[in-house]
């Protein structure tokens, strides 16, 4: 719960304020009742209160009342938007293996469902107290009336609020266990929609997925429908003991006691009158204890909790530099009923700038994990990376990720287009549209494309253009002309590669397309984790007078 109290030390002073603040109002509506007491009791011809006092005092109390809700609405809109934000910070600060290791599904759910329910926190917590100081001050006011009668009352409500707390901590279980299966539906849903082409293709696969969702729904159904029954019994549970109390008042207390009318009368009103608040504080307590489990759902992703500066950028840690790797391994996780997690390396290889190097390998031969490595997104097990003569380390490995630009296979296209401000650079922009064929798929409106929502093919372009344009001098491609037509692959292997190499660039491409190995100045290949180099003739010379070479020519720096 570490992220609540950072939030609740922090609007400190909300509920400093509210306290007092329901107080105040406690004791001006329990004026007021008593004003309404006395006349009803004495008769109207012998009002003890003026009519003026009786309207100052409503009119203090809407006064109040609107103090404290605007004093309510400030702290839910700042709670909510720090809530948004250090979530996204936490997100953005823990390192790409923590997140996958957590996984995309739950990650979503946390942003979009976890979120609003912990700011429900700072809904109903101000007013809970506010309506507690009501309910106290109800009970001085009974006090004052009858402390004989109180007690019984007292006795009454100490009976009702000890059953509202064990109805609100069996509840507790199933809020949890609503929780996972929220968690467990964002798997199923991002499976059909992901794999819809696999599902329309297999009908048993369908069959299989369809039980499953049905299995989660019905198991989010009883859960559901048991938090739902205690929540429906705490509600008619708490009505059933305010009954209760104005009966045991009107045919015990009255009679027994032999209580003044005065009395009756003001204990009827009171209870009458805090029966909404009792209502909301039965109701907070439910939503509090779901915004407990958010925030405990928040806290269980162990996300990074680094402060984040506002604006800040880092800086490269150099260009034009050779990547070295010197005994460099990566071991996964061991897995159930196995010894030891799938391992890269040891690798030992050195990827120079101004060469083309193309990686090779069957799947599970550990392509994307090596680029995950290569790209500082993974942390060696053991070795070391050299960039140039410096030691890629946990302090500067911020600053090396700042030279890398990859298009991994599972890539994504920001609308936002980061782009210097210099003409050279928005002139090239414009080009590189033009020359990748974008330019009837896309426009450029105020920074930003258009539209990402393109094939396959054309989104990698659209990638392709942002590596340019960054000008990092290491530059990792997952089979990007995988999905590009036979004249884009040709222009792909016989015109960017060599213009990236002539820009001195290390460039590490991941390819599959035979024809075009002769285009490589190295060609290795990754087998079981293991990465060798293949023997083949150096690359034939490329010539560089056609228009496309020339344009992205111009990006050297």
């Amino acid at each position: 719960m570490e992220s609540l109290n950072r939030l609740y030390k922090k609007y400190f002073w909300y509920f400093a304020f509210t306290l007092p603040m329901g107080i105040l109002l406690g004791v001006i509506s329990m004026h007021v009742l008593q004003i309404i007491n006395s006349s009803l009791t004495s008769g109207v011809d012998t009002i003890e209160y003026s009519a003026q006092e009786f309207f100052i005092a409503i009119g203090v109390l809407l006064g109040l009342g609107v103090i404290n809700e605007l004093v309510k609405i400030r702290l839910v809109v700042n709670a909510s938007r720090d809530i948004h934000s250090r979530l996204v910070d936490k997100v953005l600060g823990t390192s790409f293996e923590r997140v996958e290791k957590v996984g995309l599904p739950k990650v979503n759910a946390t942003l979009s469902k976890d979120v609003d329910t912990a700011i429900k926190f700072f809904q109903v917590l101000p007013q809970m107290v506010a309506n507690i100081s009501i309910i106290v001050c109800a009970i001085a006011y009974m006090a004052y009336l009858s402390l004989t009668a109180l007690m019984y009352v007292f006795a009454l409500i100490a009976f009702a609020g000890l059953s509202f707390t064990v109805i609100i901590l069996l509840s507790r279980k199933y809020l949890q266990n609503i929780r996972e299966c929220a968690d467990t539906l964002m798997q199923h849903y991002e499976a059909i929609v992901k794999g819809k082409k696999e599902l329309s293709l297999d009908s048993k696969r369908q069959s299989h997925v369809r039980t499953d969702i049905r299995s989660t729904l019905e198991l989010l159904r009883k859960n559901n429908r048991g938090a739902l029954t205690l929540f429906g019994m705490l509600e008619h549970w708490g009505q059933f003991i305010l009954f209760a109390i104005l009966g045991v008042i009107l045919y015990y207390l009255g009679m027994t006691l032999g209580l003044e009318k005065t009395v009756v009368v003001g204990y009827i009103l009171t209870l009458l009158f805090i029966l909404e608040p009792i209502e909301q504080v039965t109701q907070a307590s439910t939503d509090l204890m779901e915004a407990k489990v958010a925030f405990k759902k928040i806290e269980s992703l162990e996300l990074s909790d680094e402060e984040v500066e506002e604006e800040s950028e880092i800086a490269a840690l150099g260009s034009n530099l050779n990547l070295k790797l010197s005994n460099i391994t990566y071991q996964y996780e061991s897995q159930e009923n196995a010894d030891k997690g799938f391992q890269i390396g040891p690798v030992e290889c050195e990827f120079k700038a101004g060469e083309a190097t193309f990686i090779i390998g069957g799947n599970g031969s550990g392509k994307s994990t090596l680029f995950k490595l290569l790209a500082g997104l993974y942390s060696p097990t053991q070795g070391v990376m050299n960039y140039g003569d410096i030691a890629v380390d946990a302090d500067n490995l911020p600053s090396y990720r700042e030279c890398v630009s990859l298009i991994a296979a599972d890539f994504w296209v920001f609308k936002r287009i980061l782009v210097n401000d210099s003409p050279e650079d928005v002139q090239l922009l414009q080009q590189l549209v033009t020359l990748l064929r974008l330019d009837k798929a896309v426009e450029i409106i105020e920074g930003n494309w258009s539209k990402t929502s393109l094939s396959q093919g054309q989104r990698k372009r659209l990638a392709l253009i942002q590596s340019y344009i960054e000008h990092k001098p290491i530059v990792l491609l997952d089979e990007w002309a995988a999905d590009q037509d036979p004249v884009f692959k040709k222009v792909f292997y016989e015109e960017i590669v060599p213009s990236l190499k002539a820009q001195g660039k290390v460039v590490i491409i991941v390819s599959h397309d035979d024809n075009y190995y002769h285009t490589a100045d190295r060609l290795m290949e990754l087998r079981d984790g293991q990465l060798t180099l293949r023997a083949h003739a150096k690359p034939a010379e490329i010539t560089q007078n056609n228009q496309f070479f020339k344009v992205l020519d111009n990006c050297k720096e």
